[in-house]
C-alpha cells in the first residue's frame, strides 16, 4: 500500500511539474541581430516583440473602414484604414507596447535566418531593390527593402491561439483570421540619405529610422551574412494593409500606399499616400 501511495504521489507531483511547464513557457525571442548595447553607436530604445496576444476574440466595436463601401470609395476606405493603424502608434514611433489607444502585436519567430529581426526597430531583410526600380535617376544597385509588420487585436487573437505551444504551431485545425483582423506593413529602403535625395526625388523629407541592417542586398549570399550588419539609417518607402472583411469576395481587402516627401505634409507619416485596393484574386 504504502508503495502504491508513494508511485501516486510522484505521478502527481510529475503531473503538476508538466502542468507548470506548459504554463510557463519561455517568451518568444524579441529579435535575432543586434550590435552591443547600450554603446557608443546606439544608446536608443530596443525592439520588444509585442506577444501577450488575446485569449479570447475581442469583442471590438466595428471601425468606420468597416462601414465604408470599398467598391465605391477605395480612398476613403484605405485612409480611415490608414487613420487606425496610426491611431497611437505614431507618436510612440511604432513602439507598439506603449500605445495607449489600442492594442498591436507583432508575429513570431521572425528572429530567425540570416533575415531575421533586428533589434532597433525590429526589421527584417526583405527584397533587393533593382536599380532604377525606384526612379529612372536610381543608380544604386544593391539596396534592399525591410520591413515590420503590425496585427490588431483580432488577428492577435489568431495568432495566439497558432502558437499556444511556442515550439509547436497548431495546424491540425483550419485557423483563419477573424473579420475584423487589421494587419499592415511599413517598409523601408536601405539607400544612404545621399543616395535617396539625389537618386529619388519622391523620397526628399524622408522619414528614416535606425536599423542593424545588411543594407548592401548583395552580401545576404556571402557565406555569413550577419557580418555585415552595421548601425545604419534606412527611410521609409511604402505602406501595405491587409483587412479582414467578409463583405470582400475572398475575404480580403490589401491596400498599399507610397511615400512621397514632396508632399511636405505637417504629419510627415501622412506623406503615405494611397496607391490603390484589391479584393478579387486576381
Amino acid at each position: 500500500m504504502k508503495t502504491l501511495l508513494a508511485i501516486s504521489s510522484i505521478a502527481l507531483v510529475m503531473a503538476s511539474g508538466l502542468s507548470v511547464f506548459a504554463q510557463e513557457q519561455k517568451p518568444f525571442p524579441d529579435f535575432g541581430f543586434m550590435l552591443p548595447w547600450p554603446s557608443k553607436e546606439y544608446t536608443g530604445p530596443v525592439f520588444e516583440l509585442s506577444q501577450n496576444y488575446p485569449k479570447s476574440l475581442p469583442n471590438n466595436p466595428p471601425p468606420e473602414f468597416l462601414k465604408t463601401d470599398f467598391k465605391k470609395d477605395w480612398r476613403q476606405f484605405l485612409e480611415q484604414v490608414q487613420d487606425y493603424c496610426f491611431e497611437g502608434n505614431t507618436e510612440v514611433d511604432f513602439r507598439v507596447e506603449n500605445n495607449k489607444k489600442r492594442d498591436w502585436y507583432h508575429m513570431p519567430w521572425q528572429h530567425y535566418t540570416d533575415k531575421g529581426r533586428e533589434g532597433i526597430h525590429g526589421l527584417t531583410q526583405e527584397a533587393p531593390v533593382a536599380q532604377y526600380q525606384l526612379a529612372p535617376t536610381q543608380t544604386s544597385k544593391t539596396s534592399g527593402a525591410v520591413a515590420v509588420g503590425f496585427y490588431n487585436n483580432v488577428a492577435g487573437y489568431t495568432i495566439g491561439e497558432v502558437w499556444k505551444d511556442h515550439n509547436a504551431p497548431d495546424v491540425s485545425k483550419n485557423v483563419a483570421f477573424k473579420n475584423g483582423a487589421v494587419l499592415f506593413k511599413l517598409l523601408f529602403v536601405t539607400l544612404s540619405p545621399d543616395e535617396a535625395e539625389k537618386q529619388v526625388p519622391w523620397l526628399t523629407n524622408g522619414i528614416w529610422w535606425d536599423g542593424y541592417l545588411i543594407t548592401d542586398f548583395d552580401k545576404m549570399k556571402a557565406p555569413n551574412p550577419a557580418a555585415f550588419r552595421h548601425l545604419a539609417k534606412t527611410v521609409l518607402i511604402q505602406m501595405d494593409i491587409m483587412v479582414r472583411d467578409d463583405r470582400a469576395p475572398l475575404g480580403w481587402i490589401m491596400g498599399n500606399f507610397q511615400y512621397n516627401g514632396n508632399l511636405n505634409k505637417p504629419n510627415k507619416w501622412k506623406n503615405l499616400v494611397p496607391v490603390g485596393i484589391q479584393w478579387g484574386g486576381r
